[in-house]
Order: C-alpha cells, then structure tokens, then sequence
C-alpha cells in the first residue's frame, strides 16, 4: 500500500514488517504488525484531512521472514533497479512490547532517530530520555548527563537484511522489546499467545 508524494512521487520510504510466525506469534510478529497497521491508519486519516507526504510512503507486509527472509528477499532482488533508484529509506518493524526503546540502522540516521525520539512522549517523559536512560545504565556509563545514545548497527536475521545487503539502501529497525531482548521466555514456542501478550508482554497495549 502507498500513500503518493506530491513533491517527489518517485522518491520513497518503505515500511515493512513480516506477518508469518513460527506459532501463534503474539509478540513475534502480532505486535510489530500491529504497530505498523497503527501507523498505517494513523497516516490514512492524516491524507483525509488533506495532509499529503513530499514523498512517497509504503508499506509491506511479508510473508515466510522465519524460513529465511523469503518475501523480503523476493521482493528486493524482483525490483533491484528500481529500488536502489527510488527507495530513500527501509524502516523494519518487528516487535513491540513492555521495555525498552531498541532502535539500530546505519550511523547516518542515527541523528534523524534521535530527533524523532525527543518529540515522542514516553509517560511523563519522553521516548529519547527512557532510551538514554536505560543505554547508560546497560553500558556503565559514569556520567549520564552527557550520555547521547546511538543507534545499534544491524546484524541479520529480520527483513532489513535485503534491503540494507543486497540494495545499499539507509535502513533501520525500530522495536520496543523487553530487559531480556530475544530472551524472553516464549520467543518461538506455542506460548507466544496473545494472552500472553494480554497478561505478561504488554499488558493494556
């Protein structure tokens, strides 16, 4: 689904998360896509208002990221040329629950991300105070107060991969995920419910 730019149409961002999961994927991936549907709604009344993006805004919803990256992949190698030509940025979603601000991309959006952070609120503060907070506190740093966190670099295994790899495209992934990252005790398993997500992952959304 896009949304058309009125200053530059061929220009692009793309947001993208995966929709398949090994089970019944509450957090990985209900919570993610849920996340992005959110902003998709968000964005679709903004455009009945009469706001219009300068560029040209996506989204994608793919399909077999846990056997291997499938869709994405597909997608990235069938449009190689265009993209590189057109696509400005890739914003990979994934999980979103009851933690921490876990942001990471290339060093060259690591401004942009902080920026964007210091405007959203986070309780009574806001997403970019918690994230600092909680980076200086998990890497030890002496004196918080001059702290600026930055943003992780991307390894592998979620659908940024093609697009960051295989296109050279600026990309980042965004994600709200509990102290334990990864490690959180149903990733994977038959218990990644949306009860779970209900009663223990995020309660009250």
């Amino acid at each position: 689904a896009s949304i058309k730019g009125t200053e530059t149409p061929e220009r692009s961002i793309l947001f993208g998360t995966h929709h398949d999961a090994w089970t019944f994927g509450g957090v990985d991936p209900g919570t993610g896509t849920t996340a992005l549907l959110e902003v998709a709604k968000g964005l679709g009344q903004l455009v009945k208002s009469g706001w219009k993006p300068s560029r040209t805004i996506s989204f994608a919803f793919w399909d077999a990221e846990e056997f291997g990256l499938v869709g994405s992949t597909e997608y990235a190698e069938a449009l190689r040329a265009q993209l590189q030509e057109q696509l400005i940025m890739y914003v990979n979603i994934d999980m979103y629950m009851k933690g921490r601000f876990d942001p990471g991309g290339v060093p060259s959006l690591s401004a942009f991300v902080a920026d964007v952070a210091k405007d959203v609120p986070e309780g009574d503060t806001t997403v970019f105070e918690r994230w600092k907070a909680s980076e200086a506190a998990r890497q030890k740093v002496a004196d918080a107060s001059t702290f600026t966190p930055d943003l992780e670099a991307l390894g592998s295994g979620a659908d940024f991969v093609p697009f960051q790899d295989h296109l050279a495209v600026p990309t980042m992934a965004i994600e709200f995920i509990g102290d334990n990252g990864y490690g959180y005790g149903t990733y994977h398993t038959n218990y990644d419910s949306r009860a779970y997500v209900e009663q223990i992952a995020d309660p009250g959304f």
